[in-house]
């Protein structure tokens, strides 16, 4: 309940200042969780907040505390626009984990980053990690040719993958069942 309360302050942005006092003490606090939203809130009230700002970054740049970071910075949806760099960065990293939640808020402040970004990874040698980029693609932009090309030449290729079933999954979403489609479908 308390992380609910500190994200909804944050929320109300500017109109909040009065809290931010109150929000600056729990900065001291021993929950890691609780102050890295603290954090993300105080960014949301006074954008470049001085103390959360510089906090919130270096959680977000600590393999033990990144996770917890990115939930803070998510949740500050729009507002997040001043952690781009740092988003753009984990994006770039292959953990997957951290990079798709990074691409994810990514998304949020600067789609045109995201997509370049998911675009690049078309292009990997690590096969699950063209298929997941292409299905992200293809959520956001159906028609995405070099997206489609990705997924029908990994089925094409009978390449083993646990995301196999994903890259069926995507294209049945994004395309119409066209008929070189539906004969690469029967074939697997």
């Amino acid at each position: 309940r308390r992380l609910e309360l500190i994200q909804t302050i944050g929320a109300c942005g500017p109109e909040a200042i009065t809290a931010v006092p109150v929000l600056e003490a729990r900065l001291a606090g021993t929950n890691k969780t609780e102050i890295l939203y603290t954090c993300a809130a105080l960014c949301q009230i006074v954008p470049r907040h001085a103390t959360a700002g510089p906090m919130l970054k270096s959680a977000l740049r600590n393999r033990t505390s990144r996770r917890t970071a990115l939930g803070a910075v998510q949740a500050m949806g729009i507002a997040a626009r001043d952690f781009r760099s740092d988003l753009e960065a984990l994006a770039n990293d292959l953990d997957a984990w951290s990079s798709f939640w990074a691409l994810d808020t990514l998304y949020i402040i600067a789609p045109e980053a995201a997509l370049e970004i998911l675009a690049r990874r078309l292009k990997s040698s690590q096969v699950d990690v063209r298929i997941t980029a292409a299905g992200w693609i293809l959520q956001v932009h159906p028609n995405h040719a070099p997206a489609h090309e990705v997924l029908i030449e990994v089925l094409k290729s009978g390449q083993k993958s646990p995301s196999r079933s994903y890259a069926v999954e995507q294209l049945g979403k994004a395309t119409s069942p066209s008929p070189e489609l539906i004969t690469l479908l029967e074939s697997i």
